[in-house]
């Protein structure tokens, strides 16, 4: 049976004193790539004719040689294979690594000696009261509640299947962690409220799900609205300290801290923003979400069948456990530090697995210069 290429393809066919994976090896070099980037035509994608890549110019020696040199090829590629392959499973044991840390901050277990030599003065059941507390005086204190207007309690969370938690620990919803204002927890505009034509070269910056789900809000921004379009979505906007989540995606539910040292944003339209209480650590809250349990409540309280997204009324009855206060904030502090750690190492890892593919282009540099068998 005869394989056809498509038009995209160009097939060189090597005659009968060229070894096919000698040639195969040449193609794959630098200068033979470099050598056919002046003949590229078009942008989507580029390409090159047929006669300019078998017009580029092979260095060829005798048979036996280029045997010689795809089987040292071949050696050295194969270590380098088995060492890419165990930093491919150092990478897929550091990911495990950093679900399993979320997963203790989460549980307690990240801070069980240490809650065990610090007995809280106010438990998180105290705590959550205050935050409510504080939730009814600040809604009571807005001159248009008064008169005839009734203060709504906050959404319960739903709590069927959650984990159990430590002792001192307790249950809330995100809406009870939350300002009493419908304004706390907000999606982002949509429709006819934030259109493409809206978008300006520079301004008030917008917050899509790509800077939530990389946690990158200092990189580049390309889209921007003008800030009389900001005033008219102050509803929506993103300040320091909030929490952001995803609405929608594959899946949807990750979440990230809009930065401190960030201006004022407008979230777009697959985003929540969730500004919560002041007596609750942020950070610990973007733990819970991006934990495996987080997850897993989002994932079985999300509709849609072409693609997942929570809604707004779900998204306020998320279950978040409350630990003391104190207890969130060493909650943090050890996992940031060894969330730091493992990133160093992530770092390392990328670092040489982009040594071994450039290892990959000095044998072959060394091969077809005749420097690697003699």
């Amino acid at each position: 049976m005869t394989d056809v290429a498509s038009t995209a393809f160009s097939v060189l066919s090597p005659g009968t004193d060229i070894d096919p994976q000698f040639l195969f090896r040449w193609t794959t070099t630098d200068w033979f790539v470099d050598a056919l980037g002046p003949y590229q035509r078009g942008a989507q994608p580029p390409a090159v004719l047929d006669a300019d890549v078998r017009a580029q110019p092979i260095p060829v020696p005798p048979p036996e040689t280029q045997r010689r040199i795809v089987a040292r090829i071949d050696e050295l590629f194969g270590e380098l294979d088995d060492g890419e392959a165990a930093l491919a499973r150092a990478q897929a044991d550091l990911e495990v690594y950093r679900k399993s840390l979320l997963k203790a901050a989460v549980t307690g277990e990240l801070t069980a000696d240490w809650r065990a030599a610090n007995p809280p003065t106010e438990t998180g059941e105290q705590l959550l009261q205050r935050i409510l507390t504080e939730r009814r005086k600040r809604w009571e204190a807005e001159p248009r509640n008064k008169g005839s207007k009734k203060y709504k309690e906050p959404t319960p969370p739903e709590i069927e299947g959650v984990p159990d938690l430590p002792s001192g620990w307790t249950w809330a919803s995100s809406e009870m962690l939350a300002g009493p204002g419908k304004g706390e927890i907000v999606i982002g505009p949509f429709g006819s409220d934030l259109k493409v034509a809206d978008y300006r070269t520079e301004g008030t910056p917008l917050v899509f799900v790509r800077h939530i789900r990389s946690a990158d809000f200092t990189g580049a921004r390309t889209h921007f609205i003008s800030p009389e379009k900001s005033v008219a979505l102050k509803a929506h906007v993103a300040l320091p300290g909030d929490i952001l989540v995803t609405k929608m995606g594959d899946p949807p539910g990750d979440a990230a801290i809009y930065p401190l040292d960030a201006p004022g944003a407008v979230i777009t339209a697959d985003c929540i923003r969730w500004r919560s209480s002041n007596a609750m650590n942020a950070a610990y809250c973007v733990y819970w979400i991006n934990s495996q349990s987080g997850r897993a409540w989002i994932r079985n309280n999300t509709k849609g069948v072409a693609q997942q997204k929570i809604s707004l009324e779900i998204f306020r009855s998320i279950p978040v456990p409350v630990p003391p206060r104190l207890e969130q904030m060493q909650i943090v502090s050890e996992a940031r530090a060894q969330w730091a750690r493992a990133a160093d190492l992530m770092d390392q890892l990328a670092e040489s697995t982009a040594a071994s593919s450039s290892m990959r282009q000095s044998i072959l540099a060394a091969a077809f210069r005749g420097n690697l068998v003699q």
